[in-house]
């Protein structure tokens, strides 16, 4: 398809590209595995900051919050200036877009809900090359 391409994202990871107004776009995805409540690790590749979250059908409460990590190994609670980021209220098949402000430094993150899983959970991360 023209305008496509396959990025790297990680160890042997490939995720499709479009460019879009001027601006690249991959997506990548992010999986809660069944009996967890908190996502394996998501990279956005390199050059890459996370804009956007595809909400699947989730078990329990729709909140979300999340970790960061400048290595993929040590992690840290996401927050801004006014405490935890949170987000609440969310349903499945709704996309939730990300601040840039807030986002700009993150490469690696997991995305947390507050009940365990009776199913694996897939969100698809939409991001953009900076």
């Amino acid at each position: 398809m023209p305008g496509r391409k396959r990025l790297a994202v990680g160890d042997g990871e490939y995720a499709d590209a479009v460019a879009i107004a001027g601006a690249e776009l991959s997506t990548v995805n992010g999986e809660i595995a069944n009996g967890a409540k908190v996502s394996g690790a998501i990279d956005c590749g390199v050059g890459q900051v996370p804009g956007r979250i595809d909400i699947p059908a989730l078990n329990g409460d729709y909140t979300l919050t999340f970790d960061v990590s400048t290595d993929g190994l040590t992690w840290k609670s996401l927050v801004d200036e006014n405490g935890e980021i949170s987000f609440s209220d969310l349903d499945e098949d709704q996309s939730l877009v990300l601040k840039p402000s807030t986002w700009a430094t993150v490469r690696y993150f997991r995305i947390k809900v507050p009940t365990d899983q009776t199913a694996s959970r897939t969100f698809v991360i939409t991001t953009r090359a900076v």
